[in-house]
């Protein structure tokens, strides 16, 4: 009993702080449990209804998955969660606050690991855990499990490797190494643990290692790193060269792009880890105004305040940025080998995402994730160094200083809970709509007909143009997995996937089955025409959006084909 007493008396601090921790990510992301899926978790749950879990590597390239693009270990846990429970959020918002709080545990103990200090381990805990940028994550469930999984296993290395590096044994170093390959194959953009570790070991080992001797500690990591990013390259450059959407080899000049985004990328995002978009649109915005007049009274304005203004503004606040780091690296004697650290895992985590091309100044919220934790040991190291001087220059007592810093980062976390809240009732709402609306299509719809084809009208356009359905992927393929358990639905459709996109309409036939879904009446017509269908496999629906209503128009569309003259002859 003295020694339980003992041990607890000498980790309360510890306990604290994971108390604290977990209490914050609580009470950040709690409303994640009345979310719904966003998108991409409609595909990934019609192909696993209807493939075995390895078949989702059929899909790959052997470069992808040597690349790590499989996410070999992602996938089965992913399936497993969908397939548990199809339909349902809490599963995967109850694995995202608890994994995001490990994380930020397991940061907290990393920054203290590296520095030495609780103060700044504190600080950058608060701050990685509470940063909206990096948010979507932890909310998105599509992102969720692999940028979890992978950061968890990337931190449990981290730690293993510094403490391999105080007491040097040969099961640190290689559970280390392990652990650091495990957090690729989660998601292959923590690459730069191949590169991440070997620096750790020229920065901060004990022994004068020369760069030979480092690559030569670290073969089986350099090698097995080398081998996967170049698969990941020429998979990327020459077996699906202008196919995948999003990636730079869909444009001109991919090599220079890349190249381009290699530098752009990390350096913008110095100061976008601070900045919301929604500030950087406004200033982006205000000195278009004041210096592009012309341009900004064109209907290309709102484009131009969110690609070329907001990277403008993002480089200008991005160059302060440097300027203070330079200054504090000056200033900090003690903690220069983890600034430097912390600077060369920034850069590293943002040029992972260089193939990809921005649809505006910022990545996809979920790329800043991993970022976030370089900046935060940054940040931490900051407020020491302010701490310091404080009670140097001017007097103030170690105590005061210390709390006034963290006042000052609580503070900065409040105001990112309150964004990371906003955006979230955002979603519900959003959520709210898509589950009342499939709720009514069960209630409009029972049962399919045979073969049955689809036709939605509605008052208001969704994302885009003739989209009636409150839903960011096709509708069609929306509805075939919603209605696959029927029976009536082919399941290869699921898997090509046909009417993924969001303006895809159609009707396909195989074995017997056939589907289709149209926003368009003439093509619906045409597509009976065409293909001699009935017209008892029509199901006609209109939403209301404003009132939220769903209707079944099935006779109406059926009468309204009949009077036309040409379907009458076929029909």
């Amino acid at each position: 009993m003295n020694r339980i007493f003992s041990l607890t008396k000498e980790n309360r601090f510890a306990i604290l702080v994971f108390t604290s921790l977990l209490v914050i990510v609580v009470g950040t992301y709690y409303q994640l449990f009345s979310t719904f899926y966003q998108q991409d978790e409609w595909l990934a749950l019609g192909r696993m209804m209807v493939e075995p879990v390895f078949a989702y590597f059929s899909h790959f390239s052997l470069l992808a998955l040597i690349g790590g693009g499989a996410r070999f270990i992602s996938y089965p846990l992913q399936y497993i969660m969908y397939r548990i429970a199809p339909f349902q959020i809490v599963q995967f918002a109850f694995f995202s606050i608890v994994f995001h709080f490990f994380n930020a545990a397991l940061f907290y103990l990393l920054a203290k690991e590296m520095t030495k200090s609780r103060f700044i381990a504190v600080i950058s805990g608060l701050f990685f855990a509470t940063a909206s940028i990096g948010s979507q994550a932890v909310t998105w469930n599509s992102a969720s499990v692999p940028t979890l999984l992978s950061t968890f296993f990337l931190f449990l290395s981290l730690i293993l490797y510094f403490r391999s590096i105080e007491k040097p044994t040969k099961k640190l170093f290689y559970t280390s190494v392990a652990l650091g390959i495990v957090s690729f194959l989660f998601k292959e953009s923590t690459y730069f643990i191949f590169i991440l570790l070997p620096l750790v070991s020229y920065l901060f080992s004990k022994e004068n290692n020369s760069f030979l001797s480092i690559v030569h500690k670290h073969r089986i990591l350099v090698g097995y790193g080398t081998v996967s990013i170049l698969a990941k390259l020429a998979n990327l450059f020459f077996v699906y060269q202008g196919e995948t959407t999003g990636f730079v080899t869909r444009n001109s000049y991919p090599l220079f792009r890349l190249a381009s985004h290699f530098i752009l990328y990390p350096v913008e995002a110095f100061s976008q880890i601070f900045i919301h978009p929604t500030a950087l649109w406004s200033i982006s915005n205000f000195l278009g105004m004041t210096n592009y007049q012309r341009l900004w009274d064109t209907e290309q304005a709102i484009v131009a305040v969110q690609t070329i203004g907001g990277e403008l503004v993002s480089w200008i606040f991005s160059t302060a940025f440097i300027a203070f780091f330079c200054l504090l690296y000056v200033c900090s004697k003690q903690y220069r080998k983890v600034l430097m650290f912390s600077l060369v895992f920034f850069v590293l985590s943002f040029m992972a995402y260089a193939p990809l091309d921005k649809t505006n100044a910022y990545l996809e919220s979920r790329y800043y994730y991993v970022g976030v934790s370089a900046m935060a040991i940054i940040v931490g190291i900051s407020m020491y160094v302010l701490r310091n001087w404080a009670t140097e220059k001017l007097k103030i007592s170690y105590s005061s200083a210390s709390f006034i810093g963290l006042l000052f980062i609580i503070i900065f976390s409040y105001f990112q809970i309150q964004h990371i809240h906003t955006l979230l009732e955002k979603d519900i709402q959003i959520a709210h709509e898509r589950k009342q609306f499939l709720s009514m299509l069960n209630t409009a719809v029972p049962v399919l007909p045979e073969s049955p084809i689809f036709y939605l009208d509605g008052s208001h356009d969704y994302y885009v143009a003739h989209n009636k359905a409150p839903f960011q992927q096709g509708t069609g393929y929306t509805l075939m997995v919603w209605y696959y358990k029927s029976g009536k639905i082919p399941a290869n459709f699921l898997q090509e996937p046909f009417l993924w996109d969001i303006t895809s309409e159609g009707y396909k036939q195989t074995q017997g089955k056939g589907f289709g879904y149209f926003h368009d009446m003439n093509n619906l017509k045409e597509s009976l025409k065409s293909n001699q269908l009935p017209l008892t496999a029509i199901v006609g629906l209109y939403y209301d959006s404003e009132n939220k209503r769903l209707i079944n128009i099935t006779e109406q569309v059926r009468n309204e084909i009949i009077k036309d003259d040409s379907s009458d002859s076929t029909l």
